[in-house]
């Protein structure tokens, strides 16, 4: 695979570091992010090298979104690959289960991947290439009893990157959902 421009959320745990990992392997260039400065500076030093790029991101709030892409943009110029990894699990039942707990999952798990998508698309449609891969779950193929909430999310995961690919593939814009 010929050197990447990567975008990796979630990227300080998980699925999102070992990806990081990964591709560094390969000599791309990477943007990372997370929400905590302290695991940020973690991997930086565990990663480190000139290609990669850390910048410590709250998902929910749609400025930090905003600022994430105009800097990965900054940095790299164009943007080949989105890793949209970021993600919150909450298992509850739903009689004392707390809503806003359950907003703060919709807004990471739903929400940031429609609006970070939504930015880095001009981005991949003017170049008319790329890849966009959301990490999804197996709660997003079957209802889990408990954690109907967390699975929801990822149910509207599905049906969003089953959408997405349909409008985006006249770009040769990829989009994959990976169910781990």
């Amino acid at each position: 695979m010929k050197k990447k421009n990567i975008i990796i959320t979630g990227a300080t745990s998980g699925i999102g570091k070992a990806l990081a990992k990964f591709y560094l392997k390969s000599n791309h260039s990477l943007v990372l992010t997370g929400s905590s400065e302290k695991k940020l500076k973690l991997l930086s030093k565990e990663i480190n090298s000139k290609n990669n790029f850390y910048l410590k991101a709250d998902l929910t709030k749609p400025k930090d979104i905003k600022s994430l892409v105009s800097f990965a943009l900054n940095k790299l110029d164009q943007i080949d690959i989105l890793v949209a990894n970021a993600g919150i699990y909450e298992p509850s039942e739903i009689i004392s289960g707390d809503p806003n707990k359950w907003d703060r999952v919709i807004q990471v798990n739903v929400n940031s991947v429609f609006r970070i998508i939504n930015l880095i698309l001009p981005n991949m449609v003017k170049n008319n290439l790329g890849d966009i891969l959301i990490l999804s779950s197996i709660s997003g193929h079957q209802a889990i009893r408990w954690e109907p909430v967390y699975s929801a999310t990822k149910h509207a995961i599905q049906s969003f990157a089953h959408g997405l690919r349909t409008q985006v593939a006249k770009h040769n814009i990829r989009v994959i959902s990976i169910a781990p």
